[in-house]
């Protein structure tokens, strides 16, 4: 589950963990071995947040909000179903406020956008990421699930 990139030409090397858990989080040592001085290190705090989950009704809506750090206000939100593919989203910022089933509303000053997926389907329940535009950087992602519960 771990895997490590080094990019030597940039200096920096990036360690990936996947299908995290919440016993993953705590504190990771990213250390340098030197040969000749002392190793160097940067102690990192992971910390592994429980997925937010969102009930619908076949056939009704359901609002998904995601929530942002304030620096973020002015960055690109979007919804996908797959991380680290953007381009893939359903919905974005940058969409016309209704695409499809989905529309996108972003309050900035509760620093909460909210996506509205109308005439739910089974095929939508399911993992969704919550996606903010990095620029020359990862993007922010935020995990939420969809429950979509049979129609009375």
């Amino acid at each position: 589950r771990f895997s490590l990139y080094d990019n030597r030409s940039a200096r920096v090397f990036t360690v990936t963990i996947t299908e995290l858990t919440l016993e993953d989080a705590g504190i990771y040592y990213c250390r340098i071995d030197r040969k000749i001085k002392l190793d160097e290190y940067t102690e990192v705090k992971v910390t592994v947040n429980k997925a937010e989950v969102f009930y619908g009704i076949e056939g009704g809506n359901v609002k998904i909000d995601c929530t942002y750090q304030h620096e973020y206000n002015e960055n690109g939100k979007y919804l996908c179903r797959t991380r680290w593919i953007p381009n893939n989203a359903l919905i974005s910022s940058g969409d016309p406020e209704t695409k499809g089933r989905f529309s996108l509303y972003d309050n900035r000053s509760t620093r909460v956008f909210t996506v509205t997926i109308t005439e739910l389907t089974q095929k939508d329940a399911g993992t969704y990421y919550c996606g903010i535009d990095i620029k020359r950087n990862v993007d922010e992602y935020t995990e939420v699930e969809v429950t979509v519960n049979k129609g009375m």
